[in-house]
Parts: C-alpha cells; sequence; structure tokens
C-alpha cells in the first residue's frame, strides 16, 4: 500500500500558497471546514483544528501569515477575501493570531488583533495602529507576522518620578522614557 507524505505526517493539505476555493470555502471540504491558506473563511469555525481566519480589510495590503501569495495570485490579493492561517507563538514579535475577544482568545503581549483593552489577556493595553507603525516592547513591525494595520497588546508604560531635574538621576544627564520630572524648553 503507497501513501502519499501528507497522508502520512499531517492531516491537513501541503501549503503552496493562499488559495481562494469558494465563499464559503466551508462547502468545498467534507469536513466542513477549511484548510491552511485556503478562504474566503468568514469566522475562525470555518478554519480547521487550531486555525484561524484572518479578518482582511485592506485590499493588497494585508497578507496572510504563514501563506505565501502564488505568483500570478494578484486578483485574490487584492480582494477582501478572508483565508485559515495557522498562529504560532513569536515571543516580543508583532504578531497576528487573528481577531481577539474578552469572550474568547486574548490577544497576549505583542499579539493582535485588538480593538479594546479588555481584547488582550490581563495587565496588557491594546495598541493603536496605523498601517505597520512600530510599537514600544516589540519588534519585527511590518514583519511576515504582522499584518497592515492590525492593533496589538503591550504592556502599558508607567511613568516614574525621579526627581526634579530627572537628568540627575541618570549618567548620561537626559531623561529616560516615562520618567520625569523634567523642563521642557
Amino acid at each position: 500500500m503507497y501513501f502519499q507524505l501528507e497522508e502520512l505526517f499531517s492531516p491537513r493539505r501541503l501549503v503552496v500558497g493562499v488559495e481562494y476555493v469558494g465563499n464559503p470555502c466551508t462547502s468545498q471540504f467534507s469536513s466542513g471546514e477549511c484548510d491552511e491558506c485556503t478562504g474566503d473563511c468568514d469566522r475562525d469555525s470555518d478554519c480547521a483544528g487550531n486555525l484561524r481566519c484572518t479578518q482582511r480589510n485592506r485590499s493588497g495590503l494585508q497578507d496572510v501569515p504563514g501563506c505565501p501569495w502564488p505568483e500570478g495570485s494578484d486578483a485574490i490579493r487584492n480582494d477582501n477575501d478572508d483565508f485559515c492561517f495557522m498562529p504560532v507563538s513569536a515571543p516580543g514579535q508583532i504578531n497576528y493570531v487573528g481577531e481577539c475577544s474578552s469572550g474568547g482568545y486574548q490577544c497576549g503581549h505583542c499579539e493582535g488583533d485588538c480593538d479594546r483593552d479588555s481584547h488582550c489577556k490581563p495587565g496588557l493595553v491594546c495598541s493603536n495602529r496605523l498601517g505597520f507603525e512600530a510599537v514600544e516592547g516589540c519588534f519585527g513591525e511590518g514583519g511576515s507576522r504582522d499584518v497592515f494595520g492590525k492593533d496589538v497588546c503591550v504592556k502599558p508604560l508607567v511613568v516614574e518620578s525621579v526627581g526634579n531635574p530627572c537628568t540627575r538621576e541618570f549618567d548620561s544627564g537626559l531623561c529616560e522614557i516615562c520618567t520625569g520630572d523634567c523642563d521642557c524648553k
């Protein structure tokens, strides 16, 4: 008996790239759940296993994490279709893991997409972004796990009074971020 390598090691198909299979994509699979990098999905429950549905609303600007755009796919890339993807852990890196909520998955540090603080794990706040803006305490803006315009959860900056003027407290003679009392000139 012969098996395809894919059948032996993974219940999912071999990921070649983003593939539009229909709307909804669930009708194209016997399981009723979409495979990785396929779409159009509407919600996480449309996706198989631990896959999540990326919500793309910026035609052509929002990639699908872990899913490359195949050559000649400009038509589907420039559409607003959503595709299933596998979220991965990327500590400290800006990382789109799907749509977070207070009643479902709460985003961790540097994860998004959040819309309010309650969408983040306790002790974190939702940092709003435009495009691929840098986020204090995180790295990887515009990288392979970042999605254009998605907000991420971060540790809130804590303001600390270290004296007046704060410049006396630091060897550099300059105040550090979120420290005061500084005298503006």
